[in-house]
């Protein structure tokens, strides 16, 4: 897949937390800045152009003066407003499958996407390859990333857990970022991957709710395609 998608119902669901910050009708001028319309939005479920997310980002960033536009986002966004692709993530009986459902079922979520993992003797780091670099706006997207990893994270490991570090794209963050005052961990360089790092044993971390007994825990993306209307392949 050349060009990063988005599915949908992940921009309706940051719309509508910008319809919260700023006026419906500044939140409609981003939205045109970036070539979209809430009709758009609300028509028929399929896929739009993730750039055109960055781009939205943006245009409310620069309307608010708010460089971190991200970070403010990222702490209201919840990993259940994934809707059914959280369903089936959250659904998985440990933290370790429950990051193995997110890379199998990605490409429903955002075709062109790409989950990395990497592992050392004491830590694995979780992440999300936006490939929107260097887009406009791509780092407002990037600060989103780290929060909505971690609240799958803290599913299985208390509300209170933190990760032992966060990666964000960019060079020579200073230390005292927004990003690093919101998670109260250090935030290190990346290249090119926003992740999270956690301890390895927490992969073990069993599903606190036994919701994975259902009778969908360990169905295929591809039912799930057929069961939610909110993925069909439709591209706009």
């Amino acid at each position: 897949m050349d060009t990063p998608l988005v599915n949908k119902l992940i921009l309706a669901n940051v719309v509508r937390l910008m319809d919260q910050l700023v006026s419906r009708a500044s939140v409609d001028r981003a939205l045109r800045k970036a070539g979209l319309t809430r009709k758009i939005l609300d028509g028929r479920p399929g896929y739009i152009p993730f750039a055109k997310e960055a781009l939205f980002a943006e245009a409310i960033a620069r309307h608010l003066g708010e460089r971190n536009i991200g970070v403010i986002v990222g702490e209201q966004f919840r990993y259940k407003a994934l809707g059914w692709y959280a369903d089936y993530v959250l659904a998985a009986p440990t933290l370790g499958l429950a990051f193995e459902r997110g890379q199998r079922a990605l490409p429903l979520l955002h075709p062109g996407c790409n989950v990395t993992l990497s592992q050392s003797s004491t830590h694995v780091v979780l992440g999300l390859d936006t490939r929107l670099h260097p887009v406009v706006g791509a780092r407002h997207v990037d600060e989103v990333v780290p929060f909505l990893l971690a609240d799958l994270a803290r599913h299985f490991l208390g509300e209170t857990w933190t990760p032992s570090w966060v990666e964000m794209t960019g060079r020579n963050i200073p230390s005292g970022s927004a990003l690093e005052k919101s998670f109260g961990v250090p935030v290190r360089d990346s290249e090119e991957t926003p992740a999270i790092a956690l301890d390895l044993q927490a992969l073990a971390a069993p599903n606190p709710v036994a919701r994975w007994y259902w009778a969908f825990a360990g169905a295929s993306p591809l039912r799930l395609v057929i069961l939610s209307p909110a993925v069909a392949p439709n591209r706009t």
